[in-house]
């Protein structure tokens, strides 16, 4: 199993949704002290792609979002992981890091 990326504990896999496809299950930290567990937003800002670009790749991934001179991406515990995913990506092709509000410090 994977570790968080902040605290390093094991993470743990829950199912939560019902689709019609059948349930589906995300990872999450529940390490309660994790610092990820105060992180609000992920913020991507426009590098190699353009503003227009990124709005068209965050809607093709459905993602939610609100621009303040970068694209801040709400975020909750339960969902970082599974939101994270959807956004490398995109910030592999703007040649830029996914950053979090917390502390505007780059994944280790």
């Amino acid at each position: 199993m994977k570790k968080c990326d902040y605290c390093k504990a094991l993470l743990e896999r829950a199912d939560y949704l019902e689709t019609e496809e059948g349930h589906d299950s995300l990872v999450f930290c529940s390490n309660e002290d994790c610092p990820l567990q105060v992180i609000s937003d992920f913020f991507i800002r426009p590098l190699l792609l353009s503003k227009e670009t990124i709005e068209t790749l965050l809607a093709s991934v459905g993602v939610t979002w609100r621009w303040a001179d970068e694209f801040f991406i709400p975020v909750t515990p339960l969902e970082h992981y599974p939101i994270r995913a959807k956004l490398d990506l995109i910030c592999q092709l703007n040649g830029s890091d996914l950053r979090d509000t917390r502390s505007k410090a780059k994944f280790a």
